[in-house]
């Protein structure tokens, strides 16, 4: 048995270093509401402008 140190990040993922462990909740994070965006307000027919607009007003309501 080894003693180990490091974080554990909620996908199951270790890391060594605090500052990358973190690196990667957040970005695990974001793309979380990246694919609920999709999931619930992304429209194919729509341009891609008013895509962008609809998830930057998303983003600003729900990313903290």
């Amino acid at each position: 048995m080894r003693n180990v140190s490091g974080y554990l990040t909620d996908d199951g993922r270790f890391f060594q270093e605090k500052k990358e462990a973190e690196l990667h909740e957040k970005f695990l994070n974001l793309t979380r509401y990246i694919e609920d965006f999709v999931r619930l307000h992304y429209d194919q027919g729509m341009p891609i402008a008013k895509t962008l607009q609809a998830w930057e007003k998303y983003k600003s309501e729900n990313v903290k």
